[in-house]
């Protein structure tokens, strides 16, 4: 009962005001950069945090000063507004920051699969991937990656390609067998002769395909952006005006 509402609203509303106080202190990014862009005539989704939750303190604190003189005011507390306001935003930018790096994580492993210099079978000179044409005939040893997409012309060996296809047990290959970029020549020596430019191998594509999706915003994003560069500065206009 030391803390009850009922029989001790003073102190119940002194509890929920020190609890409060750290979570705004853990969010007071957004009140730096939401009332900052605010200010300057750009607010955006920061400064509706910053705003709602902000209110909801400085309403509670009021509140709170108020009580000694009227108890029904402990009623009037949104201390617990203003932090899960930050709470949930914080955490949801957590989660999208997180996502972000898994995204990234697995950008860097597919650039990683594809070998920066092919040996030509015909001169056993090393060239950058990148310059490898249409027909040139590279050599892959055992234990290296295939640099780009081909056909085997000659040996013949065991490939894995796990980390494009998700297939655990490796691939017999020979003569005359396609082979995509990326994969791990186990065993034996092949000649692969390319049939594909490095920006246009298996790699490369699904390279590209992975940037192009973590970049892209689906029409519910595209519309929630436009939505909200009307609706969030309509909102905190009036909340100011409001206030």
């Amino acid at each position: 009962d030391l803390f009850s509402m009922h029989t001790h609203p003073m102190n119940f509303a002194v509890l929920q005001l020190i609890l409060a106080v750290p979570v705004l202190y853990c969010g007071r990014n957004f009140f730096q950069g939401g009332l900052k862009s605010l200010f300057h005539g750009n607010p955006n989704m920061d400064s509706l945090v910053a705003i709602g939750s902000g209110c909801s303190f400085a309403y509670s604190l009021v509140m709170t000063f108020l009580i000694s003189d009227d108890p029904s005011y402990v009623h009037n507390l949104y201390y617990e507004s203003a932090a899960v306001v930050l709470t949930l935003v914080s955490l949801g930018k957590f989660l999208e920051s997180r996502n972000m790096q898994k995204t990234k994580g697995a950008i860097t492993a597919l650039m990683q699969l594809s070998p920066d210099t092919a040996i030509l079978a015909d001169t056993g000179r090393e060239v950058p991937t990148s310059q490898l044409k249409v027909g040139d005939v590279v050599l892959v040893k055992p234990g290296a990656r295939v640099p780009a997409d081909g056909t085997v012309t000659q040996g013949e060996s065991s490939v894995n390609e796990a980390m494009l296809t998700g297939e655990s047990l490796p691939r017999d290959v020979k003569t005359g067998d396609e082979i995509i970029s990326g994969c791990i020549n186990m065993t034996g020596l092949l000649k692969i002769r390319t049939t594909k430019e490095f920006g246009e191998s298996t790699v490369s594509k699904i390279l590209e395909l992975v940037e192009n999706s973590s970049s892209r915003k689906s029409r519910s994003e595209d519309f929630i952006a436009r939505f909200a560069r009307i609706y969030t500065p309509a909102v905190c206009y009036s909340a100011l005006a409001l206030a």
